[in-house]
């Protein structure tokens, strides 16, 4: 008789690098929105261009590049009115500028509030994860080439170019990632999305493993596997 075990989907396996509630909130944390009275996305399009920015259609949102190609923002259309969505990491004297420029092309005021309103936000500086196991942690940081080392303790302190930041064991015997200098967030989030696709494909190669592993054991035969669209993997097993 045959049977076929199919492994869970990655997306499955293990949720993102930090739970949504808490992403979001960081997210939120991290953006100065500026509100405008543009009466519509015509004439948000048509102002922006004039000043001299680019303002491209990107999902339901527009993006605009400052400072050059070095940095860029999103329009969003939120709560009836067209929001300039920066990031608190952008160049205050960049925001400034745009502002002034497209307020002079318009002849009008368009940012209805002003960039100090929205600067004062705290960014907390640690965020659980929902990596567990060390070694497929450490083992995930060697394939990613991140500079670390162990204490004692259980804390991993790592460093990814001139960016530090630790994962700490806690009282749920998960890590938590502490970012000391809140300037390094961005570049370390993006960095961490990818330490998470690489911790999952580590944790379903360790799961793959120890099923081939149990089952030689209890001297069944795999007949077949099979890599599905989602990532799963279905075994079928001889018993």
């Amino acid at each position: 008789m045959s049977i076929s075990l199919a492994l869970l989907p990655l997306a499955l396996v293990v949720r993102g690098v930090m739970g949504k509630k808490r992403f979001d909130e960081m997210v939120e944390a991290s953006q100065v929105k500026i509100k405008t009275n543009f009466k519509d996305e015509k004439e948000l399009v048509s102002t922006v261009r004039k000043a001299g920015f680019d303002a491209v259609k990107w999902a339901d949102s527009i993006k605009t590049h400052i400072n050059g190609e070095k940095e860029f923002f999103f329009w969003e259309f939120i709560d009836g009115q067209w929001t300039a969505v920066f990031s608190k990491y952008d160049l205050k004297e960049s925001i400034t500028m745009l502002i002034q420029k497209i307020e002079k092309t318009s002849g009008r005021k368009i940012f209805v509030t002003s960039l100090n309103e929205n600067t004062d936000t705290v960014i907390p500086k640690s965020y659980p994860t929902n990596f567990k196991d060390k070694s497929i942690l450490m083992k995930t940081l060697d394939d990613y080439g991140v500079n670390y080392s162990t204490q004692s303790n259980g804390t991993i302190n790592c460093r990814i170019d001139n960016h530090t930041f630790k994962f700490k064991l806690n009282e749920n015997s998960s890590y938590i990632i502490e970012i000391e200098n809140e300037k390094d967030l961005k570049d370390i989030i993006m960095n961490l999305n990818n330490l998470d696709e690489d911790y999952r494909r580590n944790v379903q190669n360790k799961t793959y493993e120890n099923l081939k592993t149990k089952v030689e054991e209890k001297g069944y035969k795999i007949e077949s596997e099979e890599i599905m669209e989602d990532n799963s993997i279905v075994i079928t097993i001889n018993i």
